[in-house]
């Protein structure tokens, strides 16, 4: 391959991982936002025993959801374990 050829595709494999790094920055934020503005209401729990919960909540637009719990003093994962202190 000439000089010039390995040149160009330096190029546009640089200009192909930027693209896919801002996507995938895109992606995240768009669903930090999405948890931020759609935060959830009404939150009950019910059926509580030594093993089990149910836990509902409503939000205003359609989105998965993700319960983390905590016991005594265990670490919860990642940040949330910096963000909530007993």
């Amino acid at each position: 391959m000439s000089i010039k050829t390995i040149k160009v595709l330096r190029t546009v494999s640089k200009i192909v991982l930027l693209i896919i790094v801002l996507g995938l920055l895109g992606w995240g934020g768009y669903y930090v936002y999405r948890s931020i503005a759609f935060k959830p209401q009404n939150i009950v729990v019910t059926n509580v025993t030594d093993s089990s919960a149910t836990i509902t909540w409503t939000t205003s637009s359609q989105m998965n959801g993700v319960v983390y719990y905590k016991k005594d003093t265990s670490v919860l994962p990642g940040p949330l374990g910096l963000l909530v202190r007993k």
